[in-house]
């Protein structure tokens, strides 16, 4: 396996375009691909000045009260919450990491935009960073691995196996963070089986022409 670190992050929010609207809470789990958790980091942030919230967003929180009121305990100011962060990431081994999430479109957008906004963080290719430019998705990852279309690859198509660690999927951000961490390095280990016997059906047909 890759002795890459890798960093599972989910972000819950108030609507789906930041700045317009909040990110309330976010986690992250720094892992490795054999499942060694190498540290978790969360927090809950206060909602922006000026900001507003997205209605079909807050339908949706309605029926996740716990979770709602998990996000809105002990919410701190995003500049000290996303400083917190990047200090925790520059300790991570083997940088840069490797952002990862599902779906990243989401997920990534909110961080990358807070870190810049709130931390001075600029990310380009040019400066040392503690997170890569580009950043793994890992329903696009499905789709290679179970060779279907894009809309066919997505939870509901699963390998029971990627399931198998059985985690809760509860939309605290702690929770589903690590959830998605462990689907992913099962994932990975499918993918891996894949190309192992690829191999020896290679060596295989190799053999059987000489």
């Amino acid at each position: 396996m890759s002795n890459e670190t890798y960093l599972l992050v989910d972000i819950e929010a108030d609507g789906p375009v930041p700045g317009r609207h909040s990110m309330l809470s976010f986690a992250a789990v720094a892992f490795k691909l054999d499942r060694t958790i190498i540290g978790t980091f969360e927090r809950n942030l206060e909602q922006l000045e000026g900001a507003t919230t997205y209605a079909p967003t807050m339908k949706w929180w309605e029926g996740f009260p716990e979770a709602w009121a998990a996000c809105r305990t002990n919410p701190l100011p995003p500049a000290q919450a996303m400083t917190e962060f990047l200090d925790w990431l520059w300790q991570l081994p083997h940088q840069p990491v490797v952002f990862t999430a599902n779906p990243i479109s989401y997920d990534w957008v909110y961080m990358h935009y807070y870190l810049h906004t709130f931390t001075g963080f600029v990310h380009s290719i040019s400066e040392k960073s503690p997170l890569s430019l580009n950043a793994l998705d890992m329903h696009s990852y499905s789709m290679a691995a179970l060779g279907k279309s894009f809309r066919g690859s997505g939870k509901g198509a699963y390998l029971p196996e990627w399931k198998a660690h059985k985690l809760p999927h509860t939309h605290k951000a702690i929770d589903d963070a690590m959830e998605h961490a462990m689907t992913f390095c099962a994932m990975a280990e499918s993918v891996k089986e894949l190309h192992r016997l690829a191999k020896l059906g290679k060596k295989f047909e190799e053999s059987q022409q000489t």
